[in-house]
C-alpha cells in the first residue's frame, strides 16, 4: 500500500505578482533594446549629409568651424540674434529679425552644432557657453565697427550674457528672452544623457524623431504658434546633417557649470529681460536675475515663447537697449 502524497502547494499570490512583474520588466527591456537599435540605424540613414557639403550664402570661420550667418538688411545699429537649444538654429528668430528694420542691422547666426553650422558630435569645450561666446565675439569683431546689441533666447541668452561679461567692449546692450540660468533638468534631459538609450532618445525628442516637431510647436493644434512651410523645410534640412543628434547629445552631457555664464553682476551694458508668462521659465528665476542686475528692465508677455508668439515684444526690448 503506497503512502499518501501531499497535495501540490499553490503559489502564493505574492509570488505570482513577482513573476508577472519580472516577466513585464523583461518584455520592456527587450522592447527598449529593439527600439534603441532600430532608432540608431534610422539616425545613420537620415543624418547622411556632411555639413561641409551644404552651400551657405554667408558664413564665418572660427578655427576649423564654419558658422552659418544670415544678415538682414537695415540700418547702422548692429544686432546679433542668438537662438535657443533647437536643431533648427536661427530660423526660429526670423520674425524678430524681420520686425527690426529701420536703424537696426540684424545678424542671425547658428551656434556651433545647430542650424547649418558645423556639428560637434564629440563632447568637449566647443559645447561650453564660453566657447560659444567666443564665436559670437568673432562675428561682431569681423562684421561691425561699433558695439552690438546681443539678444538671445534660452541658450542664446546665456551666450549673450557671457559675451557681455567677457567682451564688454563689443556689447551695446543685452536682451534676454526666457533665459533660466538656474534651470533644472527635466525627465527628457535625464533620459537623453543615459549611456544606452540616450542617443535614440535625443533623436526622438530633439532632431528628426517622431516627437521632435510636437515639442518644437506643442501648442499648434490648440491655436498657438505654428511654424511656416519655409521654417519646417529649413528645420528638415538641419536634421539631415551628419552628427546632428550626437552634437546635441554631447551638449547635454557637458558639465552644467560649463553652460552657465560668468558673474551676471559684471555686465555693464543695459539689459532687458522678456518673460513669457505661459512658458517654462519660473518667475523666481527672473527675480534672481533682477537681484543680480538691479537696473534690468523686465517685460512680461502673455505667451508661451515670446520670440515666436510676440516677436514685437522682443523688438521693443532691442530698441530700448540699443538707443
Amino acid at each position: 500500500m503506497s503512502g499518501l502524497q501531499e497535495p501540490p502547494t499553490r503559489d502564493r499570490p505574492s509570488r505570482v505578482l513577482v513573476r508577472i512583474l519580472i516577466l513585464t520588466l523583461l518584455v520592456l527591456a527587450v522592447g527598449v533594446v529593439v527600439w534603441t537599435s532600430v532608432t540608431n540605424q534610422r539616425i545613420d540613414l537620415i543624418e547622411d549629409v556632411p555639413a561641409g557639403e551644404i552651400e551657405l550664402v554667408d558664413f564665418t570661420m572660427v578655427g576649423s568651424l564654419r558658422i552659418n550667418v544670415v544678415t538682414e538688411p537695415g540700418g547702422v545699429v548692429p544686432v546679433i540674434l542668438l537662438h535657443e537649444r533647437d536643431v533648427a538654429g536661427g530660423v526660429t528668430l526670423e520674425d524678430v529679425a524681420g520686425g527690426l528694420g529701420g536703424r537696426f542691422h540684424a545678424v542671425r547666426l547658428d551656434l556651433p552644432g545647430y542650424g547649418l553650422s558645423d556639428r560637434l558630435p564629440s563632447e568637449g569645450p566647443g559645447h561650453t557657453v564660453a566657447f560659444m561666446a567666443q564665436v559670437v565675439s568673432t562675428v561682431i569683431e569681423e562684421r561691425f565697427a561699433t558695439p552690438a546689441v546681443v539678444a538671445g533666447v534660452g541658450l542664446g541668452g546665456r551666450v549673450a550674457a557671457e559675451v557681455a561679461v567677457s567682451r564688454p567692449d563689443l556689447v551695446r546692450g543685452v536682451v534676454l528672452v526666457d533665459v533660466d540660468f538656474w534651470e533644472e533638468d527635466g525627465w527628457i534631459d535625464f533620459v537623453e544623457r543615459l549611456p544606452l538609450v540616450g542617443r535614440a532618445a535625443t533623436f526622438s525628442f530633439e532632431t528628426g524623431g517622431r516627437f521632435a516637431m510636437d515639442i518644437w510647436a506643442p501648442n499648434c493644434a490648440e491655436g498657438g504658434w505654428c511654424p511656416g512651410k519655409d521654417q519646417i523645410a529649413a528645420r528638415g534640412i538641419t536634421t539631415t546633417i551628419s552628427g546632428s543628434t550626437d552634437s546635441i547629445r554631447s551638449f547635454l552631457r557637458t558639465q552644467p557649470s560649463s553652460l552657465v555664464p560668468s558673474d551676471l553682476a559684471e555686465i555693464v551694458a543695459p539689459v532687458a529681460y522678456v518673460w513669457s508668462r505661459d512658458g517654462d521659465v519660473p518667475f523666481d528665476s527672473v527675480e534672481r536675475v533682477k537681484r543680480e542686475l538691479p537696473d534690468i528692465t523686465v517685460s512680461e508677455v502673455d505667451a508661451w515663447q515670446a520670440h515666436l508668439e510676440s516677436p514685437g515684444a522682443v523688438v521693443d526690448a532691442i530698441d530700448m537697449v540699443g538707443r
